[in-house]
């Protein structure tokens, strides 16, 4: 796991608008962007904040503002 990676998406998410808008309508381009490994990006994908807190990444309090339109 690299909560590094998982910190820094989530913080480019929260300063960038663009990204946050591109996120919510093309996951896998933005994930491509940062060294994440399957389980993490399994988590992103599907937004499974339980799992994230399961695993040790922890996700910011406005985290459901970027949660992917399924």
């Amino acid at each position: 796991m690299s909560r590094y990676e998982v910190d820094k998406l989530l913080r480019d998410l929260r300063r960038d608008e663009e990204m946050a808008t591109h996120f919510r309508s093309d996951i896998e381009t933005v994930l491509d962007r940062y060294k994440l490994d399957t389980t993490e990006r399994e988590l992103l994908k599907t937004w499974d904040i339980r799992g994230q807190a399961h695993a040790g990444l922890l996700c910011n309090d406005e985290s459901q503002k970027l949660k992917p339109k399924n």
